[in-house]
């Protein structure tokens, strides 16, 4: 059917602007089914003759069509699609030519395309919703036919998924709009005052095809509804669906992006889908590489029998793994996986890597620490077992081995108490062997006899010492089994020697102090006898000097005699109380007339509280001795001082003097017997040379220490301890007890 053509009712040529909208707009259906007549504007659709309704027309898709789209055309508001540059991308319905500039030449733009106060409340609204991504309505007037309207401008942004950019939708809504096309010619929509009035004929026919017209729209506007409804259903349903797929999306896009492990996925085909950032330093691939096959590329890790790995993995048969190095030298774990889909099917591998460079050095410097430790083990001479937490052998040493013969599939794995039929198992390394595996208590050094093959008894010393290994629970034992045989017998043998020397040393010395007055007793002796005897001066003095020299003698056999004594413990009497302070003045008032003679004052600071448990004629000795020295080598006009205080359960007592000291050299040996340093040699006359040894006896025999200090040409002083009496227990507990008791 052809369209006919109709002039414009105006009778004025359409604009520039006009024809850009026609150009814009979709064009309207040409074929309408000849059961309807819908009254329309001859500028947009032809003359229709009239034809009878059927019911089976009614149901024909195309009328539906056709009455959507003349709703659509009626009903909906003038619509344009722009981007962000204004430029019109779609257009639906038609604006009043009152809006539209007088132009001749078609404007593709909106803000070109509609008169200037429009255009300002447009680029208003549109900016609005640019920069606040929410919708934006504007209410204006216009005057058409000389009568004011409202115009509602509404702007909606719009984003499409397959495409990003955002365009704008641009509403125009006009109150109590006049019907589109009649226009005055002065460019205003034109309005008829009166109405036309048809013909009666022709008013009952339109009125009948008005009705079925309207029962038609009704059920358009019903099935129009329910596909709305059912489409914003669908809509939102579908925009729930895409906000879920694009979070997805966005968590694995993330996850890629953040993860810092090198991961390549390929499809079937081993073509390079996607990878993760850290993969280009890794594996060597760039942006250009995804949809390239990865054996085609020059990897930055030797991949041996790659295609073979890839293969098999494609084929089901498991992930796989190995350990490369890259061109750096840097060690890799890669793994290769299947890439599975939902319905888990393979559609691909997935490489990643894992960077062991620090693990693997680490292993090669626990490799060497252990053979370095091993070495040790084997090289040193004395025999190693290292035992578990069981007392089970891990490990021995070639010295073990070597000196008790076994194998070591007769050690290893076994209780130390099994091997060698119980060679070890003794109580006197039971006890500690169990302290040491439970309580990590060390012992050392001790010795036990043990009878070794070929060699036969030996003493053997054994040292346990707990090393912590891998965690708490995890713990090594080791034993060292040293043969201390060979030193023992050697050590033996040196003090035997030393003891020899130490022999002769006091022969030699005894016959050397006893010769001396001997010798000076048979001189003057041999005098008196011949001559000097008649002679009365030299008989007395000759006397008397004989007479010093027995004493000196007589001291000195008693001295040597009480010495023997305290070495071999025959000395030591029975303790008793004695006040310290009360005995020291008594031997002090005993050498007052010593030491005035040299004009030495002797100054007591003690409390009198203290009691020591001593024999009274040993204490006195010891006190005798040491005041005695303390004035013999002190200087004229010179003081000693005797201290004491109590430190714990004894007593530290101090004879300090202000003589002419004792060498530095000669400290350690002063108590050793006729020992006597140079400077007391020549500056005082000569004693017995026993006086500090028989001190030294008589206190280390009592369990006391002493030792001396002192300063060269400023004075000694020699220290020794005392025992204390210990204070009997006051029983008040047990008294109370009694007396309830009774």
């Amino acid at each position: 059917m052809s369209r006919k053509k109709t002039k414009h009712r105006s009778g004025v040529k359409p604009s520039g602007a006009d024809d850009a909208m026609r150009r814009l707009a979709p064009p309207p259906a040409l074929v309408w089914p000849s059961a309807f007549r819908v009254h329309a504007p001859a500028a947009d659709i032809a003359v229709i003759p009239e034809r009878r309704a059927t019911a089976r027309a009614a149901a024909e898709p195309a009328v539906q069509e056709e009455v959507k789209r003349v709703l659509l055309s009626r009903y909906t508001p003038v619509a344009f699609l722009v981007d962000d540059a204004f430029h019109i991308l779609y257009v639906q319905g038609r604006l009043p030519q009152i809006l539209l500039r007088d132009a001749g030449v078609p404007a593709s733009n909106l803000l070109r395309l509609v008169n200037d106060p429009l255009a300002i409340v447009i680029r208003a609204a549109l900016l609005t919703a640019k920069s606040e991504d929410r919708t934006v309505r504007r209410q204006t007037q216009c005057a058409i036919n000389g009568r004011p309207m409202g115009l509602g401008i509404e702007v909606l942004s719009m984003r499409v998924e397959s495409d990003r950019r955002r365009r704008y939708l641009v509403l125009f809504k006009l109150d109590n709009a006049l019907p589109s096309g009649a226009a005055s010619p002065d460019g205003q929509l034109a309005f008829s005052e009166a109405p036309v009035k048809p013909a009666p004929e022709a008013e009952c026919r339109t009125c009948s095809k008005v009705a079925d017209s309207d029962d038609a729209l009704a059920v358009a506007k019903k099935d129009i509804q329910a596909a709305n409804e059912e489409l914003v259903s669908a809509n939102r349903k579908l925009r729930e669906r895409n906000l879920q797929v694009s979070g997805t999306i966005d968590d694995m896009s993330n996850l890629l992006s953040s993860a810092e492990i090198p991961i390549v996925m390929l499809d079937m085909k081993l073509r390079i889908r996607r990878y993760t950032p850290p993969a280009e330093r890794a594996f060597g691939v760039a942006y250009g590489d995804i949809g390239h096959s990865l054996l085609g590329l020059k990897l930055n890790v030797g991949v041996p029998e790659l295609q073979e790995i890839l293969r098999s993995v494609l084929a089901g048969f498991g992930p796989r793994h190995l350990e490369v190095r890259d061109q750096k030298e840097r060690w890799y774990s890669l793994w290769f996986r299947p890439y599975k889909t939902k319905e888990n099917s393979i559609a691909g591998v997935v490489l990643s890597m894992i960077d062991i460079t620090e693990r693997k050095s680490g292993i090669r410097q626990l490799e060497m620490a252990r053979d370095y430790a091993e070495a040790i083990v084997d090289t040193v001479n004395d025999s190693l077992l290292i035992l578990n937490r069981n007392l089970k052998v891990v490990r021995a040493s070639r010295s073990y081995y070597a000196l008790f013969g076994d194998a070591p599939s007769e050690v290893e794995g076994k209780s130390i108490y099994e091997l060698g039929r119980g060679r070890w198992n003794v109580p006197a390394l039971r006890k500690p062997l169990s302290t040491l595996a439970a309580a990590k208590t060390p012992f050392s050094s001790l010795e036990l006899d043990f009878v070794v093959p070929k060699l036969g008894s030996r003493m053997l010393a054994v040292s346990g010492r707990v090393v912590p290994y891998e965690s708490d629970s995890g713990i090594n034992i080791v034993l060292v089994i040293e043969d201390v045989s060979l030193r023992k017998e050697a050590a033996e043998a040196a003090a035997l020697r030393k003891s020899e020397a130490r022999q002769r040393d006091f022969v030699a010395n005894v016959s050397h102090e006893l010769l001396t007055p001997i010798t000076a007793i048979k001189g003057y002796a041999e005098s008196l006898t011949g001559g000097a005897l008649e002679i009365p001066d030299q008989r007395v003095k000759f006397t008397e000097i004989i007479e010093k020299h027995a004493d000196r003698l007589s001291q000195l056999v008693e001295d040597l005699l009480q010495l023997s004594s305290h070495d071999e413990g025959r000395a030591r009497s029975t303790a008793e109380s004695v006040p310290l302070r009360a005995h020291i003045d008594k031997m002090v008032r005993g050498l007052a007339p010593v030491a005035r003679k040299r004009a030495i004052s002797i100054v007591v600071r003690m409390p009198r509280s203290l009691r020591v448990a001593m024999n009274r004629s040993e204490l006195a000795q010891v006190v005798q001795n040491l005041c005695e020295n303390a004035i013999k080598y002190n200087n004229r006009n010179g003081r000693v001082y005797i201290q004491a205080r109590q430190v714990g359960r004894r007593a530290v007592v101090s004879f300090r003097d202000t003589g002419i000291g004792i060498p530095k050299e000669d400290l350690p040996r002063i108590f050793d017997r006729f020992h006597r340093a140079e400077n007391a040699r020549r500056n005082t006359e000569r004693g017995t040379g026993l006086g500090l040894s028989i001190v030294r006896s008589i206190l280390t025999n009592r369990g006391c220490r002493v030792w001396a200090e002192s300063d060269l040409g400023k004075g000694s002083i020699i220290f020794f301890t005392l025992p204390l009496v210990e204070k009997p227990r006051r029983r008040v507990r047990g008294a109370v007890r009694h007396l309830v008791a009774s």
